[in-house]
């Protein structure tokens, strides 16, 4: 299946979509170099397919005009979540791999994808004996000599993919549109008190639950800032409103072609 693209997730929010909080994200647009003041974001029956128009006064001269950005995800799309992993064994005679996560967890999944590159395993491996890492004895076996380092996601294989979501639709707004329902539903963290009433995380502060927002969009705002810097809510940018629904948290479904 071609319509498959990776998506990174900070370590809170992956543990949110494992929990079942978390079924938005946002992504701010990117306009390339082109300085977007006030404009109006959408499609025109002139709009490239996979595209969406800027129109407005969004050029740096002030003159009125109409531009087209690609559009990052669509609806129907299927997303694999790259994280820190790291291989804590392997089995050669049915290709697969042992894979482990921050969160302690660990999947059984194949040892490579056959739309990558396949040599990675093995070079992966090396990489592991030659540092010391891993020792062979003389029956093949392995054991773990020294603390086996995190991989960053970035450099995630999708066959160490354990998480899959599929685009269910994407929107357009400014960052402080969000209402207290698609602020729960980015996943903030909450639990609640003796009278059964929803505390929310302040994600700046980090002490929860003596420390709390009473409302999700607040709660939001401060893991927004938390990512992305404290002034960076005030900015208010254009972002993409991505609503997915969780396929697997056990590796690439069955059910997807390659």
């Amino acid at each position: 299946m071609k319509n498959q693209k990776y998506i990174f997730f900070q370590s809170s929010m992956i543990q949110a979509i494992l929990d079942g909080r978390k079924t938005q994200t946002r992504r701010i647009v990117k306009f390339g170099n082109k300085n977007i003041t006030d404009a109006q974001i959408g499609f025109t029956a002139f709009t490239p397919k996979g595209s969406f128009s800027v129109r407005g006064k969004h050029h740096p001269s002030g003159k009125f005009g109409e531009s087209f950005f690609k559009i990052p995800y669509s609806a129907g799309e299927i997303l694999y979540v790259r994280e820190s992993w790291k291989i804590s064994g392997w089995d050669w005679e049915d290709g697969t791999a042992l894979y482990e996560y921050k969160d302690q967890a660990q999947c059984w999944l194949p040892a490579y994808d056959p739309t990558e590159d396949q040599l990675w395993m093995l070079n992966y491996i090396e990489q592991l004996e030659n540092k010391g890492i891993i020792k062979f004895d003389d029956d093949e076996s392995f054991s773990f000599v020294k603390p086996n380092p995190w991989k960053p996601s970035i450099h995630m294989p999708k066959a160490a993919a354990r998480i899959w979501l599929k685009v269910k639709e994407v929107r357009v707004e400014r960052l402080q549109d969000i209402c207290e329902v698609d602020a729960v539903a980015e996943g903030v963290l909450f639990d609640e008190d003796t009278f059964h009433t929803r505390r929310y995380k302040d994600y700046l502060i980090g002490d929860f639950p003596n420390r709390f927002f009473k409302h999700p969009d607040g709660s939001f705002k401060s893991l927004w800032q938390s990512i992305n810097g404290e002034s960076s809510w005030s900015l208010n940018p254009w972002v993409w409103v991505v609503e997915f629904e969780v396929l697997s948290t056990t590796g690439k479904p069955s059910n997807l072609k390659q």
